[in-house]
Formats: C-alpha cells, structure tokens, sequence
C-alpha cells in the first residue's frame, strides 16, 4: 500500500491525498517546514534548526510560540497531514506516510536506476520549493543551496546514467537528455550529446529544438550564443553529416559509422522544410556594407532558427552541400540570399527565398537603409522575414500541392490537417483533420507544431463548429497537451501563447496574461504566433495592446487569411468604432459562425438594425446546425455559446456584444 501523503516541491508545493485530493496546509510556514523536513536526511531537525530556519527575525521566546502555533494548526489540518508530524522537546521528525518527488529523484540517484530517474525527471517541472521564494532569507539560502545540489548531482551522476544507457539503450538517454536539458537550461554537453542521439533517431526537429533552447537559456540567462562547436555540430547534424571534430566536439564516444549505419540524420523522412541561408552578395567595396552583410545574415540565422519545424542551415559559402543531403527527410528545400549595396539615400537590402529544386523566386523584399539608422533598420527586417517566411513556404507548399507526394511526410500530415482546419465548414471534416493530428503524434511525440494544433482543436471546439455539449473534457485536454509541449520547449513563444490562451478559457485570466507576455518577451516573430496573443489581449480587455499586435502580425504576413481582419474589427467594436469594425468585417468576409456573430452586433450598434437582423436569424440557424444538446437551440444558448467560444474578461465587453444582438431581435 503506498503512503497516503505525496509532496510536489518542486516549483509549487502541493500535498495530494491517496484520492488525488489537494490536501495542502494554508500557513506557508506549516507548508515550508513539513517541507524541509521532507528533503533533509533522516526527514527530523532539531527545534532550534527550524526556529533558525523560518524565524530568525524574532525573538527567541516569539519565536518558539510560532512554532508551537504552526504545530497546533497542523493537528486542525487533514487527518493524513495532520499524522506526518511528530515531536518531542528537542526534535521534530515527519513519519514514514508520505512520498515526494524529491525523495523519488534522489533514489533513483542512488540507485543507478536510468528508468526510475527518467521517470522522476518528467514530473519535475521548476525550482525547489519557489512559491515559498522569500519566505525568510535563512530559508531562502537553504532552498538555494538545495537545489544547487539537486542540480550538481544531475549533471555529474544524471548525465553519467545518460551516456551509459547512449549506445544500448539510445531512447532512454534521449529521454533523460530532455528532461536534463529542461531543468538544467545552458549545459551545452548535455545538449550535444542529446544532438547526437537525435541524429542517429533520424529526428532533425528534435535536433534544432535542443540548440533553439539552449540558444534561448543561454541568450536569456546570460546574453551570450552557444559554444562554436555546438554551432559546428548542428550544421553537421542537420545536413546529415557527423565528422571525428563534431564528435569530440561532443565529447562522445560515438563514432560516423555508427550513424552512417543508421542512414544518418534525418532517415526517419518526417522533417519539416529546410532553408539554408547562405552568404549575402556585397555589390561594392564598401566596408560597411560588408560589415552589414554578414550581421545581416547572422541574425537572419538566429531568428529563424526559432521558427517552428524549420530546418535552419547556414552556408559558409566556400564550398557546396550536396542537395542529397541538405534535403534527405525534408518536404521541401528553401534558400534565403540576398545582396547589399550602396544607394543614394543610404544602404540597400534585398532579400529573395527561392525553391532550391527549381531556383523559383516565392517572396521578396527591399529595404533601403540611412546610414545613421543602420541598426534600427537591420532590426525591422530581420523581423519581417522572419515574420513572412514560415506563412510563404507553408502557401507554396499548399500551392504547389507537393503534400499530395508526400503522404508518408508527418510534416504534411500536419500541414493538410492544419488546411482542412481553416477550410473546412464541418465538424465531421474538423475532427478527422484533428484525427490526422493525432497520429501524427502517436508517429512522433515531440511533433511540437501537430501538439499545438491540436491545442487550438480542443481549445476553440474545433474552431467554432460544435455547441451545445460540455468543452471543459476538451479544454482539458488542451491544457495537457500545452504542458507536453512546454516541457519540450520551455522557451518557444508558440508554445507559451498556447499555455496563456489555455488559462484564458479556464477564465484564470492574471495567470493567462503572465504566460502570454512570457512568448512576448521570448520574441515573437512568427506571424500566427503575434495574431494569438494579439486577440487574446483584447478578450483581456487590454485593447490598444491587442490592436497593436494585431497590425503587427499584418505587418509581418505577406498572406493574412481573413480572421486577420476579423480580429482587428473585434478590437475596433471593443474600442467603441462600430461603423470601423462593420466595414472590416466586410473585407474579412469571415464565415465562422463567431465572426458573424460579432458582426451582427457590429451593424447593430452602427444603425443597421435591418441587415443586423437578418443576419442573427442567419447566426442562429447555423447554430443549429452545429447544435450537440438536446432539442432546437434558443436565443438564450446563443448568448452561452459566444461566452464559451469567447473569453472575455471585462464585463462591460459582454454587455457590448448583447446589447447589439438585442438591438438585431435577440430574445434573451
């Protein structure tokens, strides 16, 4: 029978009960120093230990009274809690009732166990004890100190467990690899290691996930880039090669033939597209312009490389990468060049992507640059092609119908579910693209964009096209594929917007905002990504924020799809311009069922109350033909439909939206 007490201390403490009940004490004291006795050997201290530890600020007498305090709040607490703790004049000790997850990692430790600890480490998801950070600088200092341990220990002996089980056991080192490189962020032997097994896997994503959040640790904690010979081994990984200077580099005993046996990087044939950014041409012998150049083209590299299921390749120029292998598992191959030269009016840019198959031009851009605004300038366009180019290859892919060849692709299972997704007008056609979805994962769990999307599936009723049923199941299950996505990239703003927007709909609004300004700060360059947060914000109620947003997803995508528009008419009928967002709407011609409801209220509040009628009686037929309760839908589940299909915060917004319907004819 196990214990019927199980501490979570790490980033949060939470005491849960053999009923998977919450069972955590109130007092933070209480909670830190049940807490402290959990992670200390032999699980007992003296009085005087704790006293120093919680109450060091007071006197000796104040203090020995808080304790006796905490003790007795803890007999008025749940019987399993209240049992753990025993004590006598000198001592305090907790019983042999309870496990933890600090207790589980540091046996399997001591154990040796490769199985028990990948385990122990997939259930770790911060720091020791942070939400009592501040509790008292004593107790501060040991939870430093604590968790400096735990994390000595995981470099030393949890990566030693890794590199043991690399040859025999290769998705087993994977694994604890993840987790390592999760919780211990800028330990750049762990991620190449990590790197390796990941090429000899044939999984290139997982390749560029790694260095993408080493690179982000690294720039955020301590604003520099990764080692050169991390560099070194993502371009030979990612191009299918893995010489002896990559493998010492690595500081691995592996060895080329070993993945040459394995049909080396990318064999698994499910990467997503790859664009080689390659030298830009300096069309004079200005030497800043070939300053320009090669910084240009540095942090083109760097924000690319963030994308999501990009393969990112630089070329040095000097030499040729035989297509082979720059594509071999890839959909589809891009390059990004361009050329720098002198103008009258200061320095011009351009920039072309083009096929690398057929040298086709699918997107372009010019920019010219005043000498005294170099940097300024430099920032604005590596952001908008990072911003177009993911929006670009994904249209030409779609275009040129290259998916249908593809079929074994999980690249293109993913992208022609994503397509039926914002197509489609049937619920039928929306889950079996979310079925789609789905065995794309079960093929490759760590497929972060097929999670994401199956996010928004389960997050927005499948994109507005089921009513009447229960989502929180749904809703659910959107927020536990969004921390699977986070724990495999903890920095990726695509994966923090997906988390922000999953609190949204759980109305957990502060929480919502905080993750949502997390992908903000991570940088946001993907255009999509810059969309969600932008509507988000005004279900917020933070309106110039969203709008803000919202014209700089435009900015950044050349193909806007029409809820683009919509979004920006939403926040103009929120900031009190009817007639504004009446007349977007119109250019949207968005036909989701949301959007027309919204636009009902629009025409509604900007006098034409006539159109604004006729259209409510078109919202609430389609509501039927969406509605999953029993019997016909009335005008009151009209109203409780838009509320689950639209989170918003402020009050005052709701009675925006059912005043206009009202005004259309709305009995409710």
């Amino acid at each position: 029978m196990s214990p019927p007490i199980h501490l979570s201390v790490f980033t949060e403490l939470r005491f849960t009960n053999a009923d998977l009940e919450d069972v955590t004490p109130r007092g933070r004291k209480a909670r830190a120093m049940i807490a402290f006795l959990a992670c200390e050997p032999g699980n007992s201290a003296t009085r005087d230990r704790i006293i120093g530890l919680l109450w060091a600020d007071r006197g000796e007498e104040q203090a020995r009274n808080s304790l006796r305090q905490v003790l007795a709040e803890l007999k008025q607490t749940a019987p399993d809690v209240a049992a753990l703790v025993r004590g006598d004049r000198t001592t305090i000790a907790l019983e042999p009732l309870w496990t933890s997850d600090h207790s589980q990692l540091l046996s399997a430790i001591a154990a040796a166990d490769p199985i028990a600890l990948a385990t122990a480490l997939e259930g770790l998801r911060g720091e020791l004890l942070a939400d009592l950070s501040g509790l008292s600088d004593s107790f501060d200092d040991w939870r430093r100190a604590e968790q400096t341990r735990i994390e000595q220990l995981l470099e030393q002996q949890g990566f030693a467990m890794a590199r043991q089980q690399a040859a025999s056991q290769p998705l087993l080192a994977r694994r604890l690899l993840t987790s390592l490189q999760r919780l211990l962020g800028g330990n750049e032997e762990i991620v190449r290691l990590g790197m390796i097994l990941d090429a000899e896997g044939g999984d290139i994503a997982s390749i560029h996930r790694r260095y993408r959040s080493l690179e982000a640790v690294l720039r955020r904690d301590f604003d520099i880039t990764p080692s050169p010979a991390t560099k070194q081994l993502l371009t030979e990984l990612a191009a299918g090669h893995f010489t002896k200077s990559a493998q010492l580099a690595a500081g691995t005993s592996a060895d080329a033939s070993s993945l040459a046996s394995k049909g080396g990087a990318g064999s698994a044939g499910h990467t997503g597209p790859v664009v080689i950014v390659t030298p830009f041409a300096v069309l004079d012998s200005d030497g800043q312009c070939a300053a320009l150049a090669n910084v240009l083209c540095l942090d083109l590299e760097s924000a690319l490389v963030r994308l999501p299921d990009i393969r990112v390749l630089r070329h040095s120029g000097t030499g040729s990468l035989p297509r082979e292998d720059i594509l071999r598992g890839a959909i589809a191959g891009y390059s990004l060049t361009g050329s720098v030269r002198q103008s009258a009016n200061g320095i011009r840019l351009a920039i072309t992507l083009a096929d690398t198959e057929t040298a086709r031009t699918i997107w372009s851009h010019q920019e010219v640059a005043s000498r005294d605004r170099l940097g300024e300038t430099l920032d604005l366009v590596v952001s908008q092609v990072a911003g177009a180019l993911l929006p670009t290859v994904e249209r030409d892919l779609l275009t040129t119908r290259r998916l249908e060849s593809a079929s074994p692709n999980l690249y293109a299972l993913y992208l022609n579910a994503r397509a039926t997704l914002l197509t489609t007008a049937s619920l039928a056609e929306a889950q079996d693209a979310a079925q789609t979805l789905e065995q794309a994962l079960e093929e490759d769990p760590h497929f972060i964009n097929a999670l994401l999307h199956l996010v928004l599936c389960y997050n927005t009723d499948f994109l507005q096209r089921s009513a009447g049923h229960d989502p929180l199941p749904w809703r659910q299950r959107a927020m536990r594929l969004a921390r699977e996505a986070w724990t495999l990239e903890p920095d990726n703003p695509d994966v923090l917007a997906r988390l922000g927007w999953c609190h949204l709909r759980h109305h957990e609004w502060d929480t919502g905002r905080e993750w949502l300004h997390k992908a903000l700060n991570r940088g946001c360059n993907y255009a999509d990504n810059v969309q969600q947060i932008g509507f988000a914000m005004l279900c917020l109620g933070d309106i110039d924020e969203g709008l803000s947003l919202l014209r700089e997803a435009f900015r950044l995508n050349p193909f806007p799809r029409s809820d683009y528009f919509a979004d920006i008419a939403f926040g103009l009928l929120l900031q009190g311009d009817p007639q504004s967002a009446a007349q977007q709407l119109e250019i949207a011609a968005d036909r989701s069922i949301l959007y027309r409801a919204i636009q009902t209220a629009c025409l509604a509040h900007a006098g034409e109350r006539a159109r604004a009628t006729t259209m409510l009686a078109e919202v609430c037929h389609e509501l039927a033909m969406i509605w999953q309760g029993k019997g016909k839908p009335h005008h009151t589940d009209l109203v409780t439909t838009m509320n689950i299909f639209l989170p918003l915060r402020q009050d005052h917004h709701r009675a925006l939206l059912l005043e206009g319907w009202r005004l259309a004819g709305l009995k409710a």
